[in-house]
């Protein structure tokens, strides 16, 4: 069962969080840029009953209230601070899958002392926009994006409705398979894709876009705890050449090869699930606990 609560975050913000589970091995877990709880169903069916998974809404996505600005990573590991301190976790496994593999790195900086594992699914250590579809939007291509995200509001009553009746039908199934962009749980991605084209879409593309100033590489050495990374040989959102330096720079690495997509969780849920639960597990073994 997903609980949902809500609280008012470092700067008053309201933010939707999620628990499921209650057991002694906590994981709190960053999600992808737009992605909802409901994509994680699969997963949650296996995880370990030891686990408790804590996950949140993303400020200006779903459950979430907006903020005074377009979010950054800052913002949404700020939001993981006020939600570790509300909940007075003392020590916690720390996740993240895409874009949340950026703010999982970021919030395990500040959180150091209380963070004993790290799982990183398929994403990139930072540079988002540099880095997503190896590297093809960096340059004038990030440039289009942000003018794009800059007029969406004007757009937005010629480009919606069409692609609203596109994702209710059973063929955009078929086409995010033909494409090779998903795999499996095809159902789930389309309620998600439908779920995400109702988002403020110029602020979900600013907040992409910002991303791109984020950077890990001077300080990812000092990661200390054992970290699972995760890649696939057939994500072309954001391949595994993109991330795998990271993955030469941290202490205490292992590298897990998955022969799909970028959506894992969909895919190999069960596989993915054994490994959230075991960063939670060891975390609780470790001397942070």
């Amino acid at each position: 069962m997903i609980n949902a609560y809500d609280l008012n975050s470092f700067d008053g913000t309201r933010i939707r969080y999620h628990i499921v589970g209650n057991g002694p091995n906590i994981l709190v877990m960053a999600n992808g840029h737009g992605a909802t709880i409901d994509v994680w169903t699969r997963v949650f069916k296996h995880l370990p009953t030891q686990c408790t998974l804590i996950t949140w809404d993303y400020r200006a996505q779903h459950g979430s209230d907006h903020g005074l600005r377009p979010p950054t990573v800052a913002d949404h590991y700020g939001d993981l601070g006020a939600i570790v301190s509300h909940l007075g976790l003392d020590s916690f496994g720390l996740a993240g899958w895409s874009l949340g593999v950026q703010v999982a790195l970021q919030a395990y900086r500040q959180h150091s002392h209380q963070v004993g594992a790290m799982a990183l699914i398929h994403g990139v250590h930072g540079r988002l926009m540099s880095r997503v579809f190896d590297g093809r939007l960096a340059g004038l291509g990030k440039r289009l994006v942000s003018l794009f995200a800059d007029y969406e509001p004007k757009l937005t009553s010629l480009y919606k409705p069409p692609l609203r009746e596109l994702l209710k039908r059973p063929i955009s199934q078929t086409f995010f398979d033909k494409i090779g962009f998903v795999r499996g749980g095809h159902k789930q991605f389309q309620d998600m894709a439908q779920e995400i084209l109702e988002l403020d879409l110029s602020t979900y593309l600013k907040v992409a876009c910002a991303a791109d100033d984020h950077a890990t590489e001077n300080w990812l050495h000092t990661i200390d705890v054992p970290v699972v990374m995760t890649v696939g040989s057939q994500d072309w959102l954001t391949p595994a050449k993109q991330i795998t330096p990271a993955f030469a720079k941290l202490q205490d690495a292992s590298l897990q090869h998955f022969d799909g997509t970028h959506f894992p969780l969909l895919e190999e849920p069960k596989r993915i699930a054994e490994i959230l639960g075991r960063c939670a597990e060891m975390n609780a073994q470790s001397d942070r606990a």
